[in-house]
């Protein structure tokens, strides 16, 4: 890999990793009974943090663009 690559590479891998640990993008859910919550899983990353005792209904809602 060239020098200009790597340094895109590591300038990229960068930007993500402010980005991603910007605590102002981060969103925390505390679920209440008959709460629902959407996002765009196209500009969204997801991590669970598997801290619930209750059962969950989860649906996957497909909305195409043209």
């Amino acid at each position: 890999m060239s020098v200009s690559r790597r340094w895109k590479a590591k300038a990229s891998s960068t930007c993500c990793s402010r980005t991603w640990n910007n605590r102002s993008f981060h969103i925390r859910w505390q679920w209440s009974a008959g709460d629902a919550v959407l996002w765009d899983n196209r500009c969204t990353a997801h991590y669970p943090i598997n801290n619930y005792s209750e059962p969950r209904a989860l649906c996957r809602v497909t909305i195409y663009e043209r």
